[in-house]
């Protein structure tokens, strides 16, 4: 983990316009984290508190789709439907 700044907290648009003094309150509350390929942050359905931000690499969302095979059998298959960079 490593400290956040205001300079890296600015270029995301979400935060375009606060004061120094908001991002300082935003930066005490900044945890960041390096994910390596293929780990899932988060699954459809959950529940949680936490705000991610990409900040470097690519992370893709996928949902899993019902499959129709045949008039009486169903599948599941999950494909990728945002690539984030």
């Amino acid at each position: 983990m490593r400290n956040v700044d205001s300079k890296t907290l600015d270029t995301f648009s979400l935060f375009k316009g606060l004061s120094v003094d908001e991002l300082k309150l935003i930066i005490k509350l900044v945890k960041t984290t390096e994910v390596n390929p293929g780990t899932v942050i988060i699954r459809e359905n959950d529940t949680g508190d936490e705000l991610y931000l990409l900040e470097e690499g690519v992370v893709d969302i996928h949902k899993t789709l019902t499959v129709v095979t045949s008039k009486q059998e169903f599948g599941t298959k999950e494909r990728s439907f945002i690539r984030l960079t």
